[in-house]
């Protein structure tokens, strides 16, 4: 799944991992890591009907979800890049 890929600390430079179909059929995953690089506390995750998750708006929902996740991670440990801490 893609929250359990985000757990596991397999998300790419950009922030954010996409999994479709992993739970539900025709529904697509959109994961970020919650916490310190590296040591996910926790994930913010974003479900996505398939017939909606058009490159573009997946790109879109993607970043939006990294950035949420980045800024959570940022009350909760103190601020944090995506390159570490600040």
């Amino acid at each position: 799944t893609a929250a359990g890929a985000a757990f596991a600390g397999k998300v790419p430079p950009r922030g954010y991992i996409m999994v479709e179909s992993a739970v539900e059929p025709d529904v697509t995953a959109i994961a970020a890591p919650i916490g310190p690089p590296g040591q996910a506390v926790a994930v913010l995750s974003l479900l996505v009907p398939s017939y909606r998750a058009e490159p573009a708006k997946t790109a879109a929902y993607g970043q939006a979800v990294a950035a949420a996740a980045l800024a959570l991670s940022g009350e909760l440990t103190g601020p944090v890049s995506r390159f570490g801490c600040v």
